[in-house]
């Protein structure tokens, strides 16, 4: 209807001319900055329109100019009038850039304008993601499981998530399993993208505990190649595979995956500038798998650059810690460890592996010398994987045999 619309713009009332060229940019051609300028000149006429603020926050925020989106975001919620999605977009941008006590206060707002609404409990979980109280991610994921399919799905991840985070792993398979079972059902999945993303979502579990079979990871990649085809290259999973052949041995594989990814971001006109950041990111870590760290670093600085104002994750990321480590740089592994387990941000997609950077950071402040500092790191791993699976446990035993070790020396 936006095509029809636009082509017949020029007959239209001047606010929706400017709704239809704003709605056009954005969605037919993509063109956030376009959008914003058409959303731009429609609120300088209609100043109190709230669909326009909106979505002028969401076209800023594609931008990366994340401060920005969060005053029109702000601005739509103080005219009174504003959709739930106001609310919810304020919460996940202030979470993103690390202000959770801003986000805690528009999560409030959000629950007494819409307090039936369904997605609430989505937000409090995030929340608490962010502030690593895993438990309270946990409690305020659970009403989500009697509400439609799509939060019942969330619910299911939700609570996989803590579950491997806690070293839980079967049941965070099995709640995982349940969750992508709701999806397909509900998203008409065939038996071979279900199988995919069952597939890499194991694999990825694994990567941190035990070695990639690389017969594996190429069969995973025959089966991505077949059901991703024709789709856009951020949506073929190209960094996962990049760094599963990385892992699994394979660099030159993994040279090829990346070299794919930039050839399919080079036939898109318009590129987000996430989808160019991650790109960066996962050339950076074959390239340092290459035997070049330093310079898997600076493509991964570079990458970190182009959404480092909207992610705040971009200034404390474990993967960058790796690269430092890889490079020799101890003392600048650890300042980003430090820096990201005193983050407050949405990292759902990192916070997996929580505790296996927690027992990295113990191993490092143990290779430094830093005695008292390793024994509260590998102090924290154990309480959090105190219930790990049988076959973890034999880590478990190990970090506190570390402890008690390091304890004798400091006494």
């Amino acid at each position: 209807h936006l095509e029809r619309a636009y082509a017949l713009k020029d007959k239209l009332s001047i606010r929706e001319r400017l709704l239809v060229e704003a709605g056009h940019a954005q969605v037919v051609r993509g063109d956030s900055e376009a959008a914003l300028t058409a959303y731009g000149a429609l609120l300088e006429q209609y100043p109190n329109e709230p669909t326009a603020i909106n979505n002028a926050g969401v076209q800023a925020s594609i931008l990366g100019r994340i401060e920005e989106a969060v005053d029109f975001y702000r601005r739509a919620i103080a005219l009174g009038t504003a959709p739930a999605l106001s609310y919810t977009n304020l919460v996940g941008a202030l979470i993103n850039k690390g202000d959770v006590a801003a986000a805690d206060t528009a999560l409030g707002l959000f629950a007494e304008r819409f307090p039936e609404a369904r997605n609430l409990p989505v937000y409090r979980s995030n929340l608490a993601l962010a502030r690593s109280d895993f438990a309270g991610a946990a409690a305020a994921a659970q009403p989500l499981l009697s509400g439609p399919p799509e939060l019942q799905a969330t619910a299911n991840f939700r609570l996989a998530l803590v579950a491997e985070i806690e070293g839980r792993r079967r049941e965070a398979e099995r709640l995982d399993r349940q969750a992508r079972t709701i999806n397909a059902r509900r998203l008409g999945w065939s038996a071979d993208e279900l199988a995919l993303s069952e597939g890499i979502s194991a694999m990825g579990r694994s990567f941190d505990y035990q070695p990639t079979d690389p017969r594996e990871v190429e069969r995973l990649w025959v089966l991505n190649q077949r059901v991703t085809s024709g789709r856009p290259a951020p949506a073929r999973n190209y960094n996962f595979f990049a760094d599963a052949f990385t892992r699994a041995g394979q660099p030159a594989r993994a040279r090829a995956v990346i070299e794919e990814f930039r050839k399919g971001m080079a036939a898109i006109e318009r590129p987000l500038s996430f989808d160019q950041a991650m790109l960066m990111v996962g050339d950076a870590l074959v390239t340092a798998a290459e035997g070049r760290p330093a310079d898997g670093l600076q493509l991964f600085r570079q990458g970190c650059d182009l959404i480092r104002s909207r992610y705040a994750l971009c200034n404390a990321h474990p993967d960058e810690a790796r690269l430092y480590q890889q490079a020799g740089a101890t003392d600048s592994a650890v300042a980003v460890l430090e820096r990201y387990f005193a983050l407050e941000a949405f990292r759902a997609g990192l916070v997996a592996q929580y505790a296996a950077d927690l027992r990295r950071l113990g191993e490092l402040y143990e290779a430094k010398g830093e005695r008292a500092k390793a024994i509260e790191a590998y102090g924290k791993f154990v309480d959090v994987w105190k219930n790990a699976d049988p076959e973890l446990q034999p880590m478990v035993k190990d970090a506190r045999e570390r402890m008690a070790r390091l304890s004798r020396q400091e006494g």
